[in-house]
């Protein structure tokens, strides 16, 4: 017994010894690594100027959905922060403006915008905030409403996009 003791001891000290050795070696980098930076990727304002803040400050979020039963929706719309997001033209004729989203759900958004957007007419969106391959999302304008000094337009999705690029909507 005593030597097998001895034994697992002896283990222990050279296994000890021999990582802290090897820990003081230095790796060697290789030389032929280089980094270049992604190109842009194309979208809807790749060569217009970047979009300004709207003038006015987010609408303060909604107050919670009734209890009731009153909601008519079929799918929940959900309030919260409002998010920041670029708005263009369906055909890319004119630089982009800035929106807020005021609320969303997976069939939609509605956007507060500084000016009348037309129902009926199909848009793209994109979060500010959103990594650069983010794909601009299609709406289709359902109703537009003035409300305190800005428009409020209500949007539908023409095809909901992915989970992941729902959640940058806030």
């Amino acid at each position: 017994m005593l030597w097998t003791v001895a034994g697992l001891v002896g283990c222990a000290v050279l296994g000890l010894v021999g990582s802290s050795w090897r820990g003081r070696r230095k790796p060697t980098l290789s030389s032929s690594i280089t980094f270049e930076p992604l190109a842009a990727p194309t979208s809807p304002t790749a060569t217009a100027r970047p979009a300004r803040r709207p003038a006015f400050a987010p609408p303060a979020p909604l107050a919670a959905a009734p209890v009731d039963g009153a909601e008519q929706r079929a799918l929940f719309r959900r309030p919260g922060n409002a998010v920041l997001v670029h708005v263009a033209d369906a055909d890319q004729q004119r630089n982009p403006w800035s929106a807020w989203v005021v609320d969303r759900s997976r069939d939609g958004l509605r956007l507060a915008v500084e000016r009348a957007l037309k129902v009926g007419n199909v848009y793209t969106v994109r979060p500010v905030q959103a990594p650069p391959a983010t794909p601009w999302t299609a709406l289709e304008v359902r109703h537009c409403s003035q409300i305190d000094g800005h428009w409020e337009a209500g949007c539908r999705f023409l095809q909901p996009p992915p989970v992941a690029v729902l959640m940058l909507y806030g």
